[in-house]
């Protein structure tokens, strides 16, 4: 079978008009061979173990899918991903320990384990390095004989790479690519960052780096590598696990200019949510992320900065495309399993906000979506999931027993429809913020001020009306609280939090 990818559109020469009315192209995700398909049945496994593709972006909020929810952002080929396939419309990402959140979503990623159990005792610095005698999430596929490669970005260590990765190029071990001088808090042209990053190739026998310029933008460095890498071994017979770990849409934000001029600054609309300036103190206001642009928020700044970001993921997903079409010319995507999704979201405008480094779920929700052997096509779950469930549901989807110590199930009978997700999630950043959210209401505690605020998510998705002061809703205020300190204790959140009254 042979599918239709949407590759090669040349934005440049789209007028802005033109742009609006070929929006509607993402969803000419319809026109391919598997639209329409809701309730289409599971892919057929075959004798071989499926390869694993893992699409990780970085800072790519869960609104950022045309077809699922949001019709601003161009992105045909995961449409056509998530038609394919199951989308879990509600994962969450549980946290971080300072404002790098990416690197501890990426050891909890790693260890199929939660925020306070990566390490054991619990130790905040050991992610940067990944110090842990548990098998890791690419490790154990690599010592189940596949041929496992990295590429992008690994923000846990050189060494843990090393155990993980039998192959690798293209690789970006840190957190984001530098600014020029004339961009950063003031704003500016950017000369440097994601177009020729500084990057490595790993030699797996000599378990060595080396270092080199890349020649195109970050994405199709990363994407080229790992079609490099797949073409090379798809005549073999050994599974492949490939981890493609994009830095966009991290800052800096800049994106090649074809996939740029799609979003004119004009045309882009601002979120329900925006504010000059979030209400209160959130305990981590002057992090990196948050001096980007200066406070009030200028809304046409935050209309630029949106556009650079959906181009950003707009390039994303044209690569995609590419490479999708690369494993169905091979013969090996219908036996691949394929998972796309981010480390964390981002406010970009949201909440006066520009950062990951709080609750709402701009911030801690990412879009999940899964294809291949053993996925439903055409399905969509709202169910409540967490993001360092994938070591878990690669583990069961590729026939594979999951090593001792997993701290979370997978999520492959949620995708059937034969289980649950968790009644309840929680979110935990640094000693500031605390997040339990239930399907229906979400409650966030801020300890360093005492503020407290109560959202029902169906009624106001984007968060726009604190109901914590209301008197009708005092006992609900207390039910999540002591919800939230039952997810602390399971946890081992070693943060003591007095109830509420």
């Amino acid at each position: 079978m042979h599918y239709q990818w949407a590759v090669g559109l040349d934005a440049a020469v789209l007028s802005r008009r033109g742009f609006l009315r070929a929006a509607a192209w993402s969803a000419g995700a319809a026109a391919l061979p598997w639209a329409g398909c809701v309730g289409r049945p599971v892919v057929t496994q075959s004798a071989r173990r499926p390869d694993v593709l893992v699409l990780l972006a970085d800072d790519q909020t869960f609104s950022t899918l045309h077809a699922i929810n949001n019709p601003a952002v161009h992105t045909p080929n995961l449409d056509a991903l998530a038609a394919r396939g199951t989308t879990m419309t509600h994962c969450f990402n549980q946290g971080g320990w300072h404002g790098a959140i990416c690197m501890s979503s990426r050891a909890m990623m790693a260890t199929g384990r939660g925020l306070y159990r990566i390490t054991d005792p619990h130790d905040p610095r050991a992610a940067g390095h990944l110090d842990t005698p548990r098998t890791l999430w690419p490790e154990h596929f690599r010592n189940a004989g596949y041929k496992t490669f990295g590429t992008g970005k690994w923000h846990n260590g050189d060494a843990s790479f090393k155990r993980c990765f039998s192959h690798g190029d293209a690789v970006f071990l840190g957190g984001m690519h530098p600014y020029s001088d004339e961009n950063g808090v003031n704003g500016g042209p950017t000369t440097l960052g994601h177009e020729h990053p500084r990057l490595r190739h790993y030699d797996g026998g000599a378990q060595t780096f080396e270092t080199y310029e890349g020649g195109a933008w970050s994405t199709d460095c990363f994407v080229d590598a790992a079609q490099a890498f797949i073409t090379e071994n798809a005549p073999g017979d050994a599974p492949l696990f490939t981890y493609v770990a994009f830095t966009a849409p991290h800052d800096p934000h800049h994106a090649p200019p074809q996939y740029r001029a799609m979003y004119p600054d004009a045309e882009v609309e601002l979120p329900p949510n925006f504010l000059r300036e979030h209400p209160f103190d959130t305990g981590d206001m002057r992090v990196r992320d948050e001096v980007m642009l200066p406070t009030p928020r200028d809304p046409e700044a935050i209309r630029s900065r949106i556009g650079d970001y959906y181009a950003m993921v707009t390039h994303i997903d044209a690569r995609i495309g590419g490479l999708m079409q690369t494993l169905d010319a091979l013969g090996r995507l219908d036996n691949t399993v394929v998972v796309f999704t981010a480390d964390h979201g981002l406010a970009v405008g949201q909440h006066g906000l520009l950062g990951k480094q709080s609750m709402y779920d701009h911030s801690v929700r990412v879009p999940m979506v899964w294809a291949g052997p053993g996925v439903r096509g055409g399905m969509r779950s709202d169910e409540l999931v967490y993001l360092h469930q994938l070591y878990a549901t690669t583990c069961d989807l590729t026939r594979l027993a999951p090593p001792d110590g997993l701290d979370v199930p997978s999520l492959a009978p949620v995708m059937r429809g034969d289980a649950a997700g968790y009644p309840s999630v929680f979110v935990g950043y640094r000693d500031r913020q605390r997040m339990v959210r239930t399907k229906r209401h979400k409650l966030i505690r801020y300890p360093h001020n005492g503020e407290v605020q109560l959202f029902d998510m169906r009624a106001d998705p984007w968060e726009m009306h604190d109901l914590a002061e209301d008197p009708d809703r005092h006992a609900l205020v207390l039910e999540l609280d002591g919800m939230l300190r039952d997810w602390q204790r399971e946890l081992g959140d070693p943060l003591g939090l007095e109830p509420l009254e």
